[in-house]
């Protein structure tokens, strides 16, 4: 706004109108130290436009910005932390680990593997149109930017879902935060029976199956290796903070783009009723789908 004020006004400069910089401050309805400094740069440069290039330098490379662009405009509503882990991937180290396993998987079908994950689906706001903001600037009236509405604190579902070559897993739905004794509790009461009806030889050989799941803390807690060595339950591993290798982050994207498109549901039970129906159609055939996102 300063240097659109001044960019038009160069004149003031020229001519002073009023010759000191408590004049410019009260005529120009600018702070002190602007009046000040601006004629002196205007004096020295003939313009008080920032010179190209000076100032501290962006950290923001323009592959970050190609990412995070890229993330945007595939689902708007991505949180500052899902952009770090997906950022995160980016790292060299992380890079060489993820080419690694690859070439090691390179000809796996992956048909024994059950994709685990969680994700929290929001309520959205469905409202004709978009909210309009006018920027604070007396110079340009016409700047509006178009904001989509959304609610300060979203009505949520938490889901934890498994998905496989020989269909899905039953579906959970939980509230608040999820911590490693509700982890075990889910493994305990939706994995092992889902393990004992869709691989009923892991009971004794455990690498008739391969469970994954990331590297989060819950996921890699004490509590949770034991639990799965207890019961024979084979954890595969994969790259850290790779989430483009779990297709069923595929099946969130879906199920989000569902409730956002189609059946727009108003409440929370609705809500509710909406992933449970979705999630009815995730049929084995759907399943080995998704689970061709690796080849």
């Amino acid at each position: 706004m300063l240097r659109s004020y001044y960019g038009q006004h160069d004149n003031m400069f020229r001519t002073s109108v009023a010759g000191t910089a408590a004049g410019i401050e009260a005529t120009a309805a600018v702070s002190f130290h602007s009046a000040y400094r601006n004629p002196q740069r205007f004096e020295n440069r003939g313009t008080i436009s920032r010179r190209h290039g000076s100032g501290r330098s962006s950290k923001i490379t323009e592959e970050v910005k190609r990412i995070v662009e890229a993330q945007m405009q595939l689902d708007d509503v991505t949180t500052a932390t899902q952009l770090r882990r997906l950022l995160a991937q980016q790292r060299e180290g992380n890079k060489v680990k993820r080419f690694e396993w690859c070439q090691e998987y390179q000809q796996d079908n992956f048909e024994n593997v059950i994709w685990t994950d969680e994700s929290s689906i929001q309520l959205e706001t469905h409202r004709e149109g978009r909210a309009a903001e006018r920027l604070a600037n007396p110079l340009n009236q016409s700047l509006v930017i178009l904001l989509q509405q959304r609610p300060k604190h979203p009505v949520k579902v938490h889901v934890w879902g498994a998905i496989s070559v020989n269909g899905p897993a039953p579906l959970c739905m939980f509230d608040g935060i999820m911590d490693a004794p509700l982890y075990v509790k889910i493994l305990d009461t939706t994995l092992l029976p889902f393990i004992a009806r869709k691989f009923p030889s892991s009971h004794r050989f455990m690498a008739a199956h391969r469970f994954m799941a990331d590297n989060d803390p819950k996921h890699t807690s004490k509590l949770a290796q034991q639990f799965l060595k207890e019961k024979h339950v084979n954890w595969w591993r994969t790259p850290a903070e790779s989430l483009d290798l779990n297709p069923i982050e595929n099946l969130w994207h879906e199920l989000k783009q569902y409730m956002r498109g189609e059946v727009k549901p108003k409440n929370k039970e609705e809500l509710i009723n909406e992933i449970k129906a979705f999630w009815r159609t995730v049929t084995p055939q759907v399943c080995v789908k998704y689970n061709r996102h690796l080849k």
